[in-house]
């Protein structure tokens, strides 16, 4: 199933209301199929809290606790699912959405580079940041060469971020200055964290 798109609609929803039980219960039934055992046991105590006698939860959290405790990680290759998303290959530890005191939310992102086979990884990329925030950071001028843009090409000016819709195959463009909020917000967006970027 897509475990990606809905985990992501259940962390969106539990933006606005933390304790929103059904929210809970399919996030954690999502991490679960995506292996990631140890954020599922953390999902499985928030719904404890709720009801702390549920059969189905303590369940999942019994199963969880032992998948763990066997070593069976998310980055094992043998045991994924052939219809899983290669993000979940590309991306084994940095998936920990994080919230601040004032309840915006922070993403971990990756900036994939296809022209170059390279890759930028932002742990903690504000909800309420633009996509500029970011590259104006990352291709400064005042920063070093960077050695793989042998050519120059990757600079403030002259790049453009894409997401990329694989039911259509297609790419779509977001523009520097949206947030990322905005970003995920669009209806075709279903690949957490990932975006493209090519010079132009």
């Amino acid at each position: 199933g897509n475990y990606r798109s809905g985990l992501h609609d259940c962390v969106f929803a539990r933006k606005f209301k933390p304790n929103h039980a059904k929210a809970i219960i399919r996030g954690m039934h999502c991490l679960m199929g995506m292996r990631r055992y140890a954020d599922a046991i953390l999902w499985c105590d928030s719904a404890l809290l709720l009801d702390p006698e549920s059969v189905e939860v303590l369940e999942i959290r019994k199963k969880a606790e032992t998948k763990q405790d066997r070593g069976i990680r998310l980055d094992n290759k043998l045991e994924l699912d052939e219809d899983d998303d290669d993000d979940v290959e590309i991306l084994p530890e940095m998936e920990k959405v994080q919230v601040d005191d004032g309840g915006t939310m922070f993403w971990p992102v990756m900036f994939l580079y296809p022209e170059h086979a390279q890759s930028d990884h932002i742990e903690a990329f504000s909800e309420n940041s633009t996509f500029n925030d970011h590259i104006n950071v990352m291709f400064d001028p005042i920063n070093e060469v960077i050695p793989w843009d042998l050519h120059g090409t990757y600079k403030k000016g002259n790049l453009k971020v894409y997401f990329e819709d694989r039911d259509k195959e297609v790419l779509y463009e977001i523009p520097l200055n949206k947030t990322l909020l905005q970003a995920l917000q669009h209806k075709r967006y279903v690949r957490l964290y990932l975006f493209q970027s090519i010079s132009f």
